[in-house]
């Protein structure tokens, strides 16, 4: 029995959020990526820089006779800790540009981003910060400071009618 397309196109995110790390070439070290997306509040100190993901509900059409084309939302959250406000900036402003460089890194021969060939088409669809909000900005003290950010995307695949 193969997998389904689904489960390997969310374990191929797993695997891209969670090699994010400086020794790999990022400008982030991921700590904790899971396949659920908390709160701030609820991710300490020490599981940040955090990344959460999660599928939203899929759209169907019909492709051919025997296919359909899925489009599959995935929502990405990510938490980041930092002794400054600045230093919290640009670490939000990092790992969202990681994220899309992990997402990212295997572009096909027609410039696009594809998981590794696994899916028609991944694309940022859209995204939000807590960039200068005061009201989101825990602070200062040995706690320091926190940042959320967003990420809206798409990633596009084909299965049979009849299965996976």
């Amino acid at each position: 029995m193969t997998t389904p397309a689904k489960t390997t196109l969310l374990g191929l995110v797993d695997t891209a959020l969670s090699g994010i790390t400086v020794l790999g070439g990022y400008k982030s070290t991921i700590v904790t990526v899971e396949p659920q997306i908390r709160d701030a509040s609820s991710v300490p100190v020490s599981e940040r820089p955090y990344l959460g993901f999660m599928p939203r509900r899929e759209r169907f059409v019909a492709f051919s006779w025997q296919t359909y084309r899925v489009t599959m939302p995935v929502y990405i959250a990510g938490h980041v800790q930092a002794s400054t406000k600045a230093l919290v900036v640009a670490a939000l402003i990092n790992l969202q540009d990681d994220v899309v460089k992990a997402l990212c890194a295997s572009i096909d021969s027609a410039a696009e981003c594809t998981l590794g060939g696994n899916c028609v088409e991944l694309r940022l669809v859209d995204g939000d910060d807590d960039i200068g909000d005061p009201d989101t900005e825990m602070g200062g003290g040995e706690a320091g400071y926190s940042g959320t950010f967003d990420q809206n995307w798409e990633i596009v695949y084909e299965r049979a009618m009849a299965g996976s």
